[in-house]
């Protein structure tokens, strides 16, 4: 189970799915167009990509998984690191996680020509372009995010469970903040740090940029996320909550 609320405009709307909270303000996915989305930040983006996956297939869609950083190795069944497994995957289940295995339990990048074959076969691509050593929130190195060209859409996650918590114990890179490593995150430092990567993003790649607040545990943890939503002043932001059997688990993929 989840729970999605969209943020538009300072109004808060409870969403049926992913898709349709994350279309208002990736207009590809609107319009049912290929599309490709890219997801940075910390706080739950594999959740959140695996759970999208799997509402795209359940409509029809062919949907491809690649990472330009790393991200845990799926059921061998799901994994394509060549260009005739992702087009048996993509014809026959509707899915594929794409990328090649590091020997270390985790898959890393596939190669641009796979990429390239990834947007011409699926209809949604999904990127995980970002590290985040499993933490709620992050700031970014220099080199990142890795962004894939021609991307539609990139969708930032920040997990609201690092609220009230020392920031070197719950942000990635902290160091790259402007606070002392034992800094409670409060309401500022949580929207300070997010401001910053969100500026970042916008700066450097001129597609839609949606926040996303994860972790929204509760109806208090909900109504302070969008809060902070509105103190940002996004014209749409999602806060999300995902219950402990969906976080990110491959297993809300049917196969």
């Amino acid at each position: 189970m989840c729970r999605i609320f969209a943020c538009r405009n300072g109004a808060a709307e409870e969403m049926p799915s992913l898709r349709q909270g994350l279309a208002y303000g990736c207009s590809s996915l609107a319009q049912k167009k290929k599309t490709v989305v890219a997801f940075t930040g910390s706080g739950g983006k594999t959740t959140w990509i695996y759970r999208l996956a799997e509402e795209l297939r359940r409509q029809g869609k062919r949907v491809a998984i690649a990472t330009t950083t790393h991200m845990y190795e799926p059921p061998s069944e799901l994994l394509a690191d060549d260009t005739e497994t992702v087009k048996s995957l993509l014809e026959g289940q509707g899915f594929a996680v794409v990328g090649r295995r590091d020997g270390r339990g985790k898959i890393g990048y596939g190669g641009d020509a796979l990429f390239a074959v990834c947007r011409t076969l699926a209809d949604v691509v999904l990127v995980e372009a970002d590290g985040s050593r499993r933490q709620p929130l992050k700031c970014f190195g220099p080199h990142e995010p890795v962004i894939p060209p021609r991307t539609d859409c990139i969708v930032h996650v920040a997990g609201l469970s690092a609220l009230s918590r020392p920031l070197d114990e719950v942000c990635f890179r902290w160091e790259r903040s402007r606070w002392a490593r034992r800094q409670v995150v409060t309401d500022d430092v949580f929207a300070a740090v997010v401001t910053s990567c969100l500026a970042a993003l916008r700066r450097n790649w001129k597609v839609p940029v949606v926040p996303v607040f994860n972790q929204a545990d509760g109806e208090a943890v909900r109504l302070g996320g969008q809060a902070l939503l509105r103190r940002l002043d996004e014209p749409i932001g999602l806060t999300t909550f995902f219950d402990i059997e969906e976080r990110g688990d491959i297993r809300c993929i049917s196969h």
